[in-house]
């Protein structure tokens, strides 16, 4: 066989080789029609999830209501926003931002919101979409409370406490439990731009109580459970010269003998110029206050003649029954006498508790009843409560000899299991396995000097 016809049997199979392998791959990357893998689905032939937008969600309820939304910020800027299926998504580049409020198109409704961009956040509306409705949550014992995560969701509770709508005649108790499922900035802070900042009317009503903490007809106090979840209320500012004045007017007791409550809640950043008995918290309280933080806060008088006795960080005047548990106040108590980091006046209970700032007694003051936990004593008790700061009465120092002052010798601490001391301090306020019993979580770290951070904290401190 010549040499050039066995080149050329060799040259046309590898040419027919590489014809065969061409066309299996042209076949392997062109696929028939009808034939390609689904873009959403993997290969088990399971739906994929797109990826979540990145940016804040808001969620509308109908969801069908409104097609696009104006989110106008606190720093005075705006974002155009479409809402696809009720939800909202505001850029990433806003996170951080304090939202002001949302107007939804094509409704035109305008909402409140006070919540920062790139938290999720849930609005309820009615059918028409032209004002917001109340959410409900569960409070696991059967109970549907409301929930509040947003600042015109709290200004509708509030508006429900107005005596004005209820009957007159009657010390009135509203008893609806509320759930807090987000921080929420009242927008008191005098950093906010014209048309932004506000001031806090009390959520309750103390119009005829008498000058030491008593209620009267027609007041109106909060006497269900507020389950602050460890969440924030921020920039509450408070500028008047009357009398009950805080986040709450008052705390009562429901005509069933339920005590209202407070609890797990965090007040920060907060102002409040008000007349007498008043409180960052309440004015007054006849409930129970546990588990609960105002710092990075002021309470001060009104500057009207006579104005500035019985103020406290916490509460105005605790009233026999009043209970105030597991609390602290970091900030200052700003008046003419009856002042306390915790209560102006106590006649009920305060347990383990601790204030670290200064009071500080106004010229024309006395200075009477003036200390860093309670002022004037008229009955109840203190027990195992603590401060560190200055008592100041226009120049002189009063050192309050009445409770104990933080130091490496004098702290608070979570006995054993097998200490026999039944005067432990702290032992029925230590942490429990839950939310619910959980209070100190750590003791902090004992000092001559303590700072804030080495301070007890509760379990949702942050």
């Amino acid at each position: 066989m010549s040499r050039l016809f066995k080149f050329s049997v060799v040259f046309f199979l590898v040419l027919s080789a590489a014809f065969f392998f061409t066309c299996e791959a042209l076949t392997f990357s062109m696929p028939e029609k009808g034939t390609e893998e689904p873009e959403d689905e993997d290969k088990n032939g399971e739906q994929q999830t797109p990826p979540a937008p990145e940016g804040s969600t808001i969620f509308v309820e109908p969801k069908t209501l409104f097609t696009s939304a104006y989110v106008q910020y606190t720093d005075g800027k705006t974002d155009s926003v479409e809402v696809q299926s009720g939800a909202i998504v505001v850029p990433k580049e806003s996170n951080g931002k304090t939202i002001y409020s949302i107007s939804f198109s094509p409704k035109g409704t305008n909402i409140l919101i006070g919540r920062k961009a790139g938290e999720e956040i849930n609005l309820k509306f009615n059918d028409e979409g032209t004002q917001l409705e109340y959410r409900y949550g569960d409070n696991g014992l059967g109970g549907k409370p409301v929930l509040i995560g947003s600042y015109q969701e709290l200004i509708k509770i509030r508006d429900a406490f107005d005596k004005t709508k209820l009957d007159s005649g009657k010390v009135k108790s509203q008893y609806v439990d509320i759930i807090q499922d987000g921080d929420i900035d009242l927008f008191g802070s005098n950093i906010y731009k014209n048309g932004v900042y506000r001031t806090w009317q009390p959520i309750g009503t103390i119009v005829n109580g008498e000058a030491n903490g008593g209620v009267s007809e027609g007041d109106v106090l909060f006497t269900a459970t507020y389950e602050g979840n460890g969440k924030k209320i921020l920039n509450m500012k408070i500028e008047t010269d009357q009398n009950f004045q805080g986040f709450f007017a008052g705390i009562g007791v429901h005509e069933s003998g339920t005590k209202g409550k407070v609890r797990n809640l965090i007040i920060q950043n907060s102002y409040v110029e008000s007349g007498d008995t008043s409180g960052i918290l309440t004015g007054i309280n006849m409930g129970i206050i546990e588990n609960c933080i105002v710092r990075d806060s002021t309470i001060t008088r009104a500057l009207v003649a006579g104005k500035g006795r019985s103020l406290g960080g916490i509460c105005g005047s605790n009233i026999s029954g009043g209970e105030i548990t597991a609390s602290y106040f970091i900030g200052k108590v700003e008046g003419f006498d009856t002042l306390g980091g915790i209560a102006g006046v106590n006649n009920g209970a305060i347990m383990g508790c601790w204030h670290f700032g200064d009071v500080l007694i106004y010229i024309g003051g006395s200075g009477a009843d003036s200390r860093h936990i309670a002022g004037r004593i008229t009955g109840g008790g203190k027990m195992y409560c603590y401060w560190f700061g200055n008592i100041d009465n226009n120049g002189a120092q009063i050192i309050d000899t009445e409770d104990v002052q933080f130091s490496a010798a004098q702290w608070p601490y979570f006995p054993s299991d097998n200490d026999t001391n039944a005067d432990a301090p702290w032992s029925e306020y230590r942490m429990r396995d839950s939310k619910v019993s959980g209070r100190w979580e750590s003791i902090g770290t004992p000092s001559d000097t303590p700072t804030r951070n080495t301070l007890p904290k509760l379990w949702f401190d942050r």
